[in-house]
């Protein structure tokens, strides 16, 4: 039976500080960091009071550390930001924070650097950091907020204190099924991994604290609520047990063997000593090898400076030449630009020239055609023969008319000249 009076927030550090001038430690560290935010985020049930808000999904534990999307990243960064300011740090603000997707991201960083100067006095990050969303500037941002909201919701740290409670009897016990506890366990460990690895494939953005939440959760379901008769006969059974007994049998693998490293521990030791006994050797050798390498590159660096001293007559001339090309090329580019606009001038009027010149065809060979001259003459052929047939016309109108004038003249004479005959004959008769 095991009793824990209280669990400590922090997790054992992944950082050793007495490698600080390592070259990896400052990668690390990032690393250490975000590891610790988060369990100071489960401490303050971001899960249940951030995650529904905002519709977010649980944070990864190393999610701030490595660029994965840069515009999520901040968008998630600035809403938790928000959420510590406002719910957990109750910091007062002159300004409203309101993360959102169309909103100027420069205004949001602006507000986040002025809550966490309330609450350290310098701070020198510039925003461009901040604005790629990763990094050790938005996780030590988040760290700040996380600790002062901490320290205002009462929050302490104590270590873990474990008590063992066992007794004789129980000690006993355990030794006796002790053998038959280890002939048991690879086949529970292989059921326990066949269930974490379907859970794994199904929640894999998640910790392992959901996945054994979600394990419990199911056992709890397929748990019976009472107690089960069968009605199974025994001899159908017996049956099927037999046929599916050769399918039942369990192979186990080498890699599921080394996959529980409780197994190995003496090989580990074993392999640690040796590492450590060929180190003695080696170590020499590695000393004298980088004895070598140091003069090898004191070498090199005398010959450079000598190098360098020698050629720093052509080193200068060639900086002269690079200077000299320089200002050619930004000539060559000044002429070239005022080059391209005279072409297009040019182009411009040689067009309007072209155009010029097809008026000018158009008008010449106008000129020089001589189609409407003889058009005017057949016209005054035309115009003059219409003339005489109209003449003739004229001329037997005038005869007709003449022909009628001398006729009707000649009648009227004739019809004065009758009564007088008429009268003349009267007296010859008489």
């Amino acid at each position: 039976m095991v009793e824990v009076d209280h669990i400590d927030s922090s997790s054992p550090s992944l950082v050793n500080h007495d490698d600080s001038k390592s070259p990896g430690y400052h990668f690390i560290s990032n690393f250490q960091s975000m590891h610790d935010l988060i369990e100071k985020l489960i401490l303050l049930k971001y899960d249940k009071e951030f995650c529904p808000v905002y519709k977010c999904q649980p944070l990864h534990r190393y999610y701030f550390t490595i660029q994965t999307n840069p515009g999520e990243q901040f968008y998630v960064f600035s809403c938790l930001s928000v959420w510590l300011i406002k719910e957990k740090c109750q910091l007062k603000m002159t300004s409203e924070l309101n993360p959102q997707d169309y909103e100027d991201p420069n205004v949001t960083i602006h507000g986040i650097l002025d809550a966490v100067r309330l609450i350290v006095d310098k701070v020198s990050i510039a925003p461009n950091k901040i604005k790629q969303g990763y990094g050790s500037e938005v996780i030590w941002i988040l760290n700040t907020l996380t600790d002062d909201a901490l320290s205002k919701n009462q929050f302490a740290r104590s270590p873990i204190v474990v008590k063992v409670l066992t007794s004789d009897k129980d000690y006993e016990l355990d030794n006796i099924e002790e053998d038959k506890i280890i002939e048991d366990e690879d086949d529970i460990e292989i059921n326990f991994n066949d269930q974490f690895t379907l859970l794994d494939d199904e929640y894999g953005d998640f910790d392992n604290e959901m996945v054994t939440d979600k394990l419990y959760t199911q056992s709890l379901v397929n748990r019976p609520q009472a107690i089960l008769a069968s009605n199974v006969d025994s001899a159908e059974w017996k049956i099927e047990v037999e046929r599916v007994l050769p399918q039942l049998k369990v192979i186990l693998r080498s890699s599921d063997h080394k996959a529980d490293w409780r197994a190995h521990i003496e090989e580990m030791y074993r392999h640690r000593n040796e590492v450590e006994k060929h180190f003695e050797t080696t170590s020499n050798s590695l000393k004298k090898l980088s004895d070598e390498i140091n003069k090898e590159m004191a070498q090199i660096g005398a010959r450079e400076k000598y190098l360098q001293l020698q050629l720093e007559t052509l080193t200068s001339e060639y900086n002269s030449l690079e200077a000299h090309l320089k200002q050619a090329t930004e000539s060559y580019k000044m002429v070239s630009g005022g080059v391209t606009e005279k072409s297009r001038k040019l182009a411009s009027i040689s067009e309007e020239l072209d155009s010029v010149k097809e008026e000018m065809e158009k008008r010449g060979t106008a000129m020089t055609d001589g189609t409407p001259l003889i058009s005017i003459r057949k016209a005054l052929t035309t115009i003059k023969q219409e003339i005489v047939s109209l003449d003739i016309r004229i001329g037997v109108a005038m005869h007709t008319l003449l022909r009628i004038k001398v006729a009707d003249s000649t009648k009227d004479a004739l019809e004065k000249q009758q009564p007088f005959k008429n009268n003349r004959m009267d007296e010859l008769i008489f």
